[in-house]
């Protein structure tokens, strides 16, 4: 599998395909997308405003695409549409190690097992393909459904990142889970499907 031009890589335009959903590099015309989302309640709640309105969108981009430390991708449903990003950051090359950021924006495709997808399949790229041998990411303690999404993944809780005692700081308690490319492995999932890609992709 081949990543296309912007912040997830270089070469042609393929897809990553899983079994409902399918990954492709972020595009510039997708921010519009992107920003329609920055006022929904769930996305503000647990992902924070991310700066994502068109213009701190564009900023964001940018810095992705010239970061090699980054792979960016929208998430495509069944029909080519982008539902949601999922990102891998600060990967760490030299102790094969990154930090695993994921948004369903589109609320009516949440809670139907695409992110879930989605998830799996970045992660099985990410260990056959890109070799790092572990992904971790931080999650607030109540997002229960980003929680379930995770451990089905192979993720297992590590311990809470602690705000500290500053009221009124806007900053909470984050719970920090991990899988590693061994457990991953083990836990027996399957390779993306080829028949996942969208239609007329």
């Amino acid at each position: 599998m081949t990543l296309g031009d912007g912040p997830g890589g270089k070469g042609g335009a393929g897809l990553l395909c899983g079994e409902r959903v399918a990954l492709r590099p972020l595009r510039r015309e997708d921010l519009e997308v992107l920003a329609g989302w920055a006022s929904d309640d769930g996305v503000a709640r647990f992902m924070g405003a991310r700066g994502r309105d068109r213009a701190g969108l564009e900023e964001w981009y940018l810095q992705r695409a010239g970061d090699p430390r980054c792979r960016v991708m929208a998430i495509l449903d069944g029909n080519g549409a982008v539902i949601g990003d999922i990102e891998l950051e600060q990967i760490d090359w030299r102790n094969g190690r990154g930090e695993l950021r994921v948004c369903i924006g589109e609320a009516a495709r949440r809670h139907c097992g695409l992110g879930t997808d989605a998830v799996r399949t970045l992660l099985q790229h990410t260990f056959a393909s890109l070799g790092l041998r572990e992904v971790y990411l931080r999650v607030h303690p109540e997002n229960a459904a980003a929680i379930r999404c995770y451990e089905k993944c192979g993720f297992r809780k590590r311990g809470f990142l602690r705000a500290g005692k500053r009221k009124g700081s806007g900053v909470d308690d984050l719970l920090l889970m991990s899988v590693t490319r061994g457990r991953f492995l083990r836990l027996g999932r399957r390779a993306p499907a080829k028949d996942a890609r969208p239609r007329g992709a």
